[in-house]
């Protein structure tokens, strides 16, 4: 099982890589579920399960932070959906735009609040 490397417990996390710009799960969960969706939830997430791919968003999180490639947290994505969810097919198209989102947010400019 991946453990959530940035267990924040609420809804921003705050390493010390990430130069006191908070990462807002609300944002990666907004790249998640809209790019990614590896088990095809369906639109009512918000409600249903909000949490559901968090760990592993976080975790690419921390990848782009650490300095990894883009292309390695899509192949950590693909890993998670085939080996770790167990499905049979897993889009990597979809794991590359969430990669890449999510590199793109760390990277970039972050509100405080």
């Amino acid at each position: 099982m991946v453990a959530n490397p940035l267990d924040s417990g609420g809804d921003t996390c705050h390493p010390a890589s990430m130069d006191n710009r908070p990462a807002k799960l609300d944002q990666l969960r907004q790249i998640g579920w809209s790019l990614w969706n590896p088990i095809g939830l369906d639109d009512d997430w918000q409600a249903d399960g909000p949490d559901e791919y968090d760990q592993y968003l976080l975790h690419v999180t921390e990848m782009s932070e650490r300095g990894a490639s883009a292309c390695d947290a899509a192949n950590y994505l693909l890993r998670i959906a085939t080996e770790h969810m167990g499905l049979s097919h897993a889009d990597p198209d979809a794991a590359a735009a969430t990669a890449s989102a999510i590199f793109a947010y760390v990277e970039g400019p972050r509100d405080s609040d």
